[in-house]
């Protein structure tokens, strides 16, 4: 039996955009795990701040429809990633308030804030 190793590494393509264009595409699709996977390896370097302000910024300016994936991601990333669920905890009610039966803010929120409802 022979294999045969085409890559070493996996190419993202999304990693050869600049971070303006990266961000409008997160203002247009928050839920795109793509794009939040490539911001998340962005923050990896340091610099977290600066992603959770340019997310909060984008936050603002969007409608209910995208307000509550937006809301899920900043809560992911500052429950799990950042390790402060209290600072989460607005932005799952927040995302609950929009779209009650949001399956992902459910499941992050009994994750970080066990007991809560």
């Amino acid at each position: 039996m022979r294999f045969i190793v085409v890559s070493s590494r996996v190419e993202r393509p999304l990693s050869k955009l600049d971070a303006q264009t990266l961000w409008r595409i997160f203002a247009s699709t928050p839920d795109d795990l793509d794009v939040v996977t490539e911001l998340e390896s962005r923050a990896g370097t340091g610099s977290w701040g600066e992603i959770i302000n340019q997310a909060n910024e984008i936050l603002a300016a969007l409608t209910d429809s995208k307000r509550a994936a937006a809301c899920v991601v900043l809560a992911r990333w500052y429950g799990e990633m950042l390790g402060f669920p209290e600072y989460a905890a607005p932005y799952l009610t927040e995302a609950l308030r929009i779209e009650p039966g949001n399956t992902a803010a459910r499941m992050l929120r009994a994750r970080l804030l066990p007991g809560r409802r």
